[in-house]
C-alpha cells in the first residue's frame, strides 16, 4: 500500500514498482501494490497508475481510515523520485508519513535516491527494505524479497515500531524536551556556557 501524494514525480517510481510486479508476476511471484493518493493526482496521472493486475489506485484516503489502512497492508511502500530536480528539492525533506508508517509496525519499502533525507533516515534505521536505484532487476529482487518473506516482514515492522516509539512517541519526546530544557537551565544558572554578551 502507498498513501500520499505521487506528485514531485513519485508516480514514476510508483510506475517501476508496477512494472516489476508484473514482470514477477510472469514468475509467479504474486503481489499487488494499491495506490491512496489525492484527487488532483489521480485526475493528472492516475492511468499511470493503473497496471493491471498488480497496481491501481484505490482512491483517497480519509484521515480516519489511514491507520485503518496501514495496519491492514503486508507493506507499506515509501517512494522519492530520482530526477535530479526532484532530488533538489526534496533533499532536506522528512517526510511525515514516515514516523506514522513506522508506528503501524507494518514493514516498509523504501525507494529513492539515497541522499534524500526521507530515504536515508529509512535506511539508517535499519528497519525497512531499501532499494536506492532505478535498475529493474534489483527492484523485482527487493521486491521478490518482500514478498517471499513474511518474517523479515513481520521483524522488520517490529524494529520500525520499537525506533517510532522511541523517536517519535509524543510523551516521550515531551519528556525529553523538558530533561533538555531543565539540563539547559542549570547549565546557564552554573555560568556553564561561557557566553559573554
Amino acid at each position: 500500500v502507498y498513501i500520499g501524494s505521487v506528485a514531485l514525480d513519485r508516480w514514476r517510481m510508483l510506475r517501476e514498482i508496477g512494472i516489476a510486479l508484473n514482470k514477477l508476476r510472469d514468475r509467479d511471484i504474486l503481489g499487488e501494490l494499491t495506490i491512496y493518493t489525492f484527487p488532483q493526482d489521480i485526475r493528472q496521472v492516475g492511468h499511470e497508475l493503473n497496471i493491471d493486475p498488480v497496481m491501481r489506485i484505490g482512491g483517497t484516503a480519509s484521515a480516519e481510515r489511514v491507520a485503518e489502512l496501514q495496519n491492514e497492508a503486508d507493506v507499506l511502500v515509501h517512494v522519492e523520485s530520482f530526477d535530479s530536480k526532484m532530488r533538489k528539492y526534496t533533499k532536506y525533506s522528512l517526510s511525515t508519513k514516515i514516523p506514522q508508517y513506522m508506528m503501524s509496525g507494518t514493514c516498509i519499502l523504501g525507494f529513492g535516491p539515497p541522499e534524500v533525507a526521507s530515504i536515508q533516515y529509512l535506511k539508517n534505521s535499519k528497519a525497512a527494505i531499501m532499494l536506492c536505484d532505478l535498475n529493474r532487476k534489483s527492484i523485482e529482487n527487493a521486491l521478490k524479497t518482500v514478498i517471499e518473506s513474511p518474517e523479515l516482514r513481520k521483524g522488520l515492522g517490529t524494529l520500525a515500531r520499537n525506533i517510532a516509539l522511541v523517536k517519535h512517541e509524543a510523551n516521550i519526546q515531551k519528556e525529553r524536551f523538558r530533561e533538555i530544557v531543565n539540563e539547559s537551565i542549570r547549565l546557564w544558572n552554573m555560568g556553564s556556557y561561557g557566553i559573554s554578551l
